[in-house]
């Protein structure tokens, strides 16, 4: 990973600040990858993780997200210190059937799972949340 990664700390409830971070991150990937589809994917796989943390845990919940990059992958690490929660356990949606006949949730980590290469969860020794999503960086031609 390169060698000064993009930390951001805000809370849950700060609306303002994590649309920033949104911005700023996707803003990231576009420096990496100025042709592609890279900004506009980390802006989503971002803005929807970021809306579970906010939706799923009590207001004020400290938040981090880290974001680094390597020759060939870009990293997205997001804590929170909300109540223990594997996203990656719920069961994903069947986006096949129509909107009106499917429950509610879910979709978020599935479009996150569809966007990125890797996603990994664990609960860290100080309990916090740790959802880690590596994505592929395009291939350099020359």
């Amino acid at each position: 990973m390169n060698d000064s990664p993009l930390t951001f700390s805000t809370t849950s409830d700060n609306g303002a600040a994590l649309k920033q971070i949104r911005q700023q991150l996707g803003s990231f990937a576009r420096q990496i990858d100025p042709q592609g589809s890279l900004g506009d994917d980390v802006e989503t796989i971002v803005a929807e993780i970021l809306d579970n943390i906010r939706e799923h845990n009590q207001v004020g919940t400290p938040v981090t997200v880290r974001a680094s990059h390597g020759s060939n992958t870009l990293e997205l690490e997001f804590r929170d210190e909300g109540i223990a929660f594997d996203p990656l356990q719920a069961e994903s949606p069947d986006v096949d059937l129509p909107v009106s006949q499917r429950g509610i949730g879910g979709l978020g980590i599935h479009i996150a799972r569809c966007l990125a290469q890797q996603l990994h969860y664990r609960r860290s020794p100080e309990g916090e949340n740790v959802l880690t999503v590596q994505l592929s960086l395009p291939r350099v031609e020359g």
